[in-house]
């Protein structure tokens, strides 16, 4: 079986990617405390990615490493601004230099969709960046497009994979992310605040159609940069909509006078790699807020 090192692999996607993977590969996870490490097919590495990690802890035999991790503190900007940087960049150019050393044949990096910013149309891979400069989030952003500049200069000496991932969700997702953060808000009667009269255009991407999605690049060995998003276009009103009809509570909504922002991402390439039909919306949220299976099939 082929050696794959993955990082972030006790975050929302590495979680449940490694416990495909260690089904057909030898998985080797770095991370941060053993704590949460308790898949007994996984060989760990305990180490904090702020720091610079000894080469003599690492294995010399993996063929392809999936470099997943974000820094938990990307919202903290200043406070937390080069620890920020350490994880989500420095990683980055130490895993690309050793992977060189050592002959690893495949790099995978995790990227971000929120780099092209807003387009009036689906975005597509070879789309310009546009992400705003003055925002807390941007030094996230920032992080993410020079490591992804780093992975480029590498591509003639290792197989360079960039995923721009977009707006996963599922089940025991965090609520500092984007749908199960509404899910709380409308559960805590808080208010949501929408721009425009239906609020973002996007095409959000249930984990397990994300999960496949990995899988299949990474046993493929595929190159290039592609969108990791959903088939199914919604906005944040609709998503609104149809939790509070399963939780039967009626949102507190607040719409706003500016434009409506639009991160639908083109998915013509993914799609070529992966060809199912992916969870709906409304499934898709049935699933995340865990109600009974006997109402699924009324989807």
């Amino acid at each position: 079986m082929k050696n794959l090192l993955i990082t972030g692999s006790t975050g929302f996607i590495g979680k449940k990617l490694v416990k495909k993977l260690v089904k057909n590969y030898n998985v080797w996870c770095l991370v941060r405390s053993y704590q949460n490490s308790t898949n007994k097919n996984v060989r760990y590495i305990e180490h904090n990615l702020s720091y610079d990690i000894p080469i003599i802890n690492l294995p010399n035999n993996i063929d392809t490493v999936i470099h997943l991790i974000s820094s938990d503190k990307y919202r903290s900007f200043p406070n937390y601004a080069y620890e920020t940087f350490k994880v989500n960049t420095s990683s980055t150019a130490f895993l690309l230099d050793w992977s060189h050393k050592i002959g690893v044949k495949n790099f995978i990096f995790a990227s971000t969709g929120g780099l092209y910013g807003n387009y009036n149309k689906p975005i597509k891979e070879d789309f310009p960046f546009k992400y705003k400069l003055d925002e807390k989030i941007s030094y996230y952003f920032c992080n993410k497009e020079i490591s992804e500049k780093l992975c480029k200069i590498y591509d003639k000496i290792l197989n360079i994979t960039i995923l721009r991932i977009f707006y996963p969700y599922g089940p025991e997702q965090d609520a500092k992310f984007l749908i199960p953060r509404i899910i709380k808000k409308i559960k805590e009667k808080e208010l949501i605040k929408i721009q425009g009269k239906q609020g973002m255009s996007f095409n959000p991407i249930y984990i397990d159609d994300a999960i496949d999605l990995l899988n299949e690049i990474i046993s493929s060995e595929i190159k290039g940069t592609f969108n990791i998003s959903g088939s199914y276009k919604t906005n944040l009103l609709e998503i609104i909509t149809i939790i509070s009809k399963h939780l039967k509570i009626k949102p507190k909504i607040e719409i706003t006078p500016e434009s409506s922002p639009n991160m639908i991402a083109d998915i013509s390439n993914t799609a070529k790699i992966l060809q199912k039909r992916f969870v709906n919306i409304e499934k898709g949220i049935f699933k995340t807020l865990k109600l009974k299976k006997n109402n699924e099939n009324k989807l």
